[in-house]
């Protein structure tokens, strides 16, 4: 394989699409080949979160090492997150702390909402409500700055913000919070779609969904109040028996000048597995919505990258 053949393998990959097995053995194997040439700072996060997205947290583990090796934050913050959710198969909150911590210092937004959860939740430390609210306001400050960076991971600290908002029952405040949270989760999930991602984007909308004035075409929101949550999420929440149609073309993406509309018409059901809700999607079962994002695709396209781009839905509530 020579230089250039590995760097068009490379560069043609996504986290946000589907590829058979000898296409990602030939994508491990070409950006394995780069960084032994050269310690590539996108090639080892692109890496460690192709691992990371797979459950496969040791190999994942490793290229974030030699990420933050490289300086860079993000590899300290998913390590993190590692110890935190005990992914290696214990938790250890005072090494998640450190890492947090050390992703904090450096001024990475995502590691100082992290180091405040864990001063919040007592997670390794002792427990401050105080210097949690100190630690959010002040992280809050600056993510306004990055505000219109699409893949800035800032919705987090909207959320941490929220949350204080809601203590004090200041539900408009909260709740305008929570709308401006999903547009930046729904990019930052796109751009890395694995389970921590899915989960906060999936806590965001249901705490919308509780605290919203819910109408079947909208959400009454003081800010967002044209803002309408993901209709997958609405359906799994109005109960079983809802479901959604929707057009999609990977092909002609979301121009809607596309003659196939059957070939590209697209169906959501809520249904009922073993007394518990599941989703029927193209003929397909996920047991959750976790497992519905996590996997659900159309031709290669995940649904984390698509979803937002569907066009023409039908939407049957229950």
């Amino acid at each position: 394989m020579t230089i250039e053949e590995a760097k068009s393998i490379v560069d043609s990959f996504s986290l946000g699409c589907i590829y058979t097995p000898e296409e990602e053995f030939r994508f491990v194997e070409a950006a394995q080949f780069l960084i032994k040439i050269r310690k590539d700072k996108n090639i080892l996060w692109l890496l460690s979160g192709y691992y990371y997205q797979r459950h496969n947290f040791i190999l994942s583990k490793k290229y974030l090492e030699m990420l933050a090796g490289e300086g860079e934050t993000s590899g300290s913050v998913w390590q993190g997150y590692i110890w935190q959710e005990g992914y290696l198969g214990k938790t250890d909150y005072k090494k998640a702390l450190e890492y947090f911590l050390e992703a904090a210092e450096k001024g990475d937004v995502l590691g100082y909402c992290k180091l405040a959860e864990m001063v919040g939740k007592g997670y390794g430390i002792d427990q401050d409500y105080e210097m949690y609210r100190t630690l959010v306001e002040k992280n809050y400050e600056v993510v306004r700055r990055e505000i219109d960076n699409p893949l800035a991971s800032t919705a987090l600290a909207m959320v941490q913000l929220a949350e204080i908002k809601t203590k004090e029952k200041k539900k408009y405040e909260a709740m305008d919070l929570y709308g401006e949270a999903v547009d930046h989760q729904k990019n930052f999930t796109c751009a890395f779609p694995v389970v921590d991602n899915i989960r906060l984007l999936r806590t965001i909308i249901y705490r919308l969904y509780k605290m919203g004035e819910y109408k079947k075409d909208r959400y009454c929101c003081p800010t967002y109040w044209w803002f309408s949550p993901e209709s997958y999420e609405l359906c799994w929440l109005n109960g079983i028996g809802s479901q959604l149609d929707f057009d999609y073309c990977a092909t002609c993406d979301e121009c809607g000048d596309c003659k196939n509309r059957k070939e590209r018409k697209h169906f959501f059901e809520v249904v009922r597995v073993n007394r518990r809700k599941a989703i029927n999607f193209d003929g397909k079962l996920y047991r959750d919505m976790e497992d519905f994002w996590s996997n659900a695709a159309i031709g290669r396209h995940r649904m984390t990258s698509i979803a937002w781009y569907t066009f023409d839905s039908n939407i049957t509530w229950v």
